[in-house]
């Protein structure tokens, strides 16, 4: 599995490229009809496999709008200003997907027309919408190819040995697995994300007990209490390691002496801030 890439902004205005001149282009090609529609292919019959996969490299330039939108709604933002986008990419899927028959393509798009709503948003509540969105972005990813198909696989597979902070969870006495998921599905996998957080935030987010969520934040404000500590204590050490190069470099008579004079000056300032510190993390402050 890979380590999940955060969507890239996305402009809310951004008109992406599936418009009539694309299907009326595959017409004139004669590549499909302009009346098609999956009523008209005889059962058990495929539709052209050079066709469909044509189609569905038109289909992935939609990937991006997609994506956003999941990374948002797996955040409890289902119905924000990314939703717009996947309500009019939709009616352009359903039409590539009726025209060249592709009925797999068709399923899936009608499937993610029923998560995504209307205007007001999914039906769904979040904590049934996550696992359904998630299923369907694994299915929908099975349709294409190459980066378009990894960009979404990349929103819901994780390694949990990528990111240290959920190896850590994972030691939290009701945190499992699935849980983990849920953790990583709501962004909720880095210390910048929980430390500090309100638990009855990642509560809402997440499905947790309130007292569970509790437990994850404090475990992450451990983490990164001890993260800082080691970061610090290296650090400590690189500084002892370079004041040692500097006094051979000094009795060696190879350096001019007001620069070494200078960088020993530094070094001094950097170990006692580190040694502070360290000093305030074993205090906890």
């Amino acid at each position: 599995m890979s380590t999940a890439t955060p969507p890239r902004p996305l402009p809310l205005d951004l008109d992406l490229g599936l418009d009539e001149l694309d299907l009326d282009e595959l017409v004139a090609a004669g590549l499909v009809e302009e009346e098609a529609t999956l009523d008209g292919l005889p059962p058990g019959l495929d539709a052209d496999p050079e066709l469909t996969r044509l189609s569905r490299r038109i289909s992935g330039q939609y990937v991006e709008v997609i994506a956003t939108w999941a990374h948002s709604a797996f955040r409890g933002h289902a119905r924000g200003p990314h939703l717009a986008p996947v309500l009019a990419a939709l009616p352009a899927l359903h039409r590539l997907a009726e025209a060249t028959q592709d009925r797999r393509m068709a399923e899936v798009i009608a499937e993610l027309e029923d998560l995504a709503g209307g205007p007001h948003g999914p039906a769904h509540p979040h904590q049934r919408l996550v696992p359904r969105l998630r299923d369907w972005l694994r299915r929908f990813a099975d349709l294409l190819e190459g980066p378009d198909a990894q960009r979404l696989r990349d929103l819901v597979e994780f390694d949990r040995k990528a990111f240290p902070l959920l190896e850590q969870l994972a030691r939290v006495r009701g945190v499992g697995p699935r849980r983990l998921e849920r953790l990583y599905l709501s962004g909720l996998f880095t210390v910048e994300s929980l430390y500090g957080a309100d638990p009855a935030e990642v509560a809402l987010v997440t499905g947790f007990p309130r007292e569970l969520a509790a437990e994850v934040v404090d475990a992450a404000a451990r983490f990164e209490r001890q993260w800082r500590e080691q970061v610090a204590a290296d650090l400590v050490h690189r500084a002892a390691e370079v004041r040692a190069v500097l006094r051979w470099i000094e009795t060696s008579g190879r350096q001019d002496p007001q620069v070494l004079a200078a960088v020993t000056a530094t070094i001094d300032e950097l170990e006692s801030a580190l040694h502070a510190a360290v000093h305030h993390s074993q205090e906890g402050t």
